[in-house]
């Protein structure tokens, strides 16, 4: 794309995100090993971990702004492994 059509095609997209309300959060969680939840609501995703290894698939990991993801761990040497499954990249 050329350097001038790109902020046109970022706005269309920024315009389009917020008309439709549609939130980008983390989806396709789905935990592989270990044990967890992961609980949305809305533009929050909320990961309790309750093993010191967990690991999970996803298939999009995007995070918009406004929008969080927290991952609550048992202690301060718990390990968290995630892994994008899906063929988009991440934007965070």
């Amino acid at each position: 794309m050329t350097r001038t059509m790109l902020p046109s095609v970022m706005a269309a997209g920024i315009f389009l995100f917020s008309a439709t309300g549609v939130y980008a959060s983390p989806s396709g969680g789905h935990i592989a090993s270990g044990s967890g939840q992961i609980a949305q609501a809305g533009g929050n995703t909320t990961v309790t971990q309750t093993t010191d290894k967990l690991g999970i698939n996803w298939q999009n990991f995007n995070i918009a702004k406004g929008e969080t993801v927290r991952f609550v761990q048992p202690g301060t040497n718990a390990v968290a492994l995630n892994r994008v499954l899906g063929s988009n990249a991440s934007a965070i």
